[in-house]
């Protein structure tokens, strides 16, 4: 009885391996030839020249500051060997600021 279970599974899996790798095929299409779309290229804005004398102002920051005194739990950090030198970096400023949980930093 058991026998007959595994050779009905075994007809099973072979039959939907069959029509997954046979199943789905699609008609090609005919070779109609492609309407051209006019492409307009952007116009070239000209490049301000950066001035010695005053310094190029920075975008405020997109992300908000974050207090580390009132972060609760475990920091883990996993990531490229270019990015370990900064997240290496942060977690040494948040222990240096106060931050009271562990901080994990590995590089991949």
């Amino acid at each position: 009885m058991q026998r007959k279970l595994y050779i009905l599974l075994a007809l099973i899996a072979v039959f939907a391996l069959s029509l997954t790798a046979c199943g789905g095929a699609t008609e090609t299409p005919t070779e109609e030839p492609m309407e051209e779309v006019p492409v307009e290229e952007p116009e070239e804005e000209p490049m301000e020249e950066a001035s010695e004398e005053e310094p190029m102002e920075m975008p405020e920051a997109i992300l908000p500051m974050v207090d580390p005194l009132t972060v609760e739990g475990d920091v883990v950090s996993a990531g490229s060997s270019t990015v370990f030198p900064l997240a290496e970096r942060m977690a040494e400023r948040f222990q240096d600021e106060g931050y009271a949980g562990n901080v994990t930093i590995d590089s991949i």
